[in-house]
């Protein structure tokens, strides 16, 4: 196996335990890269293994077969699915700042995106009609100022607030609580691909 020391599987390896973000983000600070992470937990250097309960450790050597490895990698590439770190230069300052920040993030399109002006919109999946004409058009007029508007891709108001940012010209930002290789709920597939297609982006915590 051609194993790349750059590669977004050593992202995914070491997020799929489950570790809590203060941990990851330790281990990333001594380690610098998911690779390098990977590399001292295969030879059981003392301060990776100490940093981690015995559970997780469990689940990380479950992952860390060559051929889970591949497997990642192979979905990875096939949904275009990338990555960055807490260290990582594109990590967002202002995300940096809330309390307990995630130490990976996923992602699909342009990471751009993330150097923009940036309004979150969020509200109920069975809002009201109302409700729904008002979202479209906050985010449309946000949107045509040049501000991006970042949601969950939910459905409801979620799934509208996107529409309503692509509809006023700029690329909106979908966080989503799933892995980027599939999409929840699959109601906004075709949302999904429009965010891409118009220059937006996809966000996770979850490896694929």
């Amino acid at each position: 196996m051609d194993l790349n020391p750059t590669g977004y599987e050593y992202c995914a390896w070491l997020a799929s335990a489950g570790l809590p973000s203060v941990r990851l983000r330790y281990l990333l600070g001594i380690y610098h890269d998911p690779y390098e992470c990977y590399q001292a937990f295969m030879h059981q250097e003392q301060a990776f293994m100490e940093t981690i309960p015995a559970r997780f450790r469990e689940v990380l050597m479950l992952n860390a077969n060559p051929e889970t490895i591949a497997k990642t990698r192979m979905i990875m590439n096939r949904k275009s699915i990338c990555a960055f770190h807490f260290f990582d230069d594109i990590y967002p300052e202002s995300l940096k700042k809330i309390n307990d920040p995630p130490a990976i993030l996923f992602y699909q399109g342009k990471v751009s995106c993330l150097k923009k002006r940036i309004i979150a919109v969020v509200g109920s999946r069975a809002a009201s009609y109302s409700g729904q004409s008002a979202t479209r058009k906050l985010s449309h007029d946000l949107s045509s100022h040049g501000i991006t508007v970042i949601s969950g891709l939910a459905s409801g108001i979620d799934a509208i607030a996107h529409s309503g940012c692509i509809e006023g010209g700029s690329p909106t930002i979908a966080v989503t609580g799933c892995g980027l290789d599939i999409v929840y709920p699959s109601a906004n597939i075709k949302l999904r691909d429009t965010i891409i297609q118009k220059g937006g982006l996809i966000l996770s915590e979850y490896p694929p």
